[in-house]
């Protein structure tokens, strides 16, 4: 979960926030744009209080990236994208490695 927290921080400091210009669709059909349209494979997900599912796709060779939020009744938004995307692994005490 850390690790989650720790790549979202760092992600999210510069976004372009898209949901609310109409990023949204059925999950599957959002998931298949960002894979053969911006080669963006899902790296990372995880169960949001509301009961939602946020999900995080990288294409690591262009670097660009897709966070989008799936709600319970199903339909997917985009909640951020960028490019830049840096991969960083920390331990449990937080050092980067």
């Amino acid at each position: 979960m850390k690790f989650l927290v720790f790549i979202l921080c760092i992600v999210l400091g510069n976004t372009s926030l898209t949901a609310a210009q109409g990023g949204c669709d059925l999950r599957k059909d959002l998931a298949e744009t960002l894979e053969k349209t911006y080669g963006e494979s899902l790296i990372a997900l995880g169960l949001l209080s509301t009961g939602g599912i946020l999900e995080l796709f990288v294409d690591y060779k262009d670097r660009s990236w897709t966070i989008i939020i799936t709600q319970t009744n199903g339909i997917s938004c985009i909640g951020a994208s960028g490019i830049d995307f840096q991969f960083r692994v920390t331990t449990d005490e937080g050092d980067e490695s």
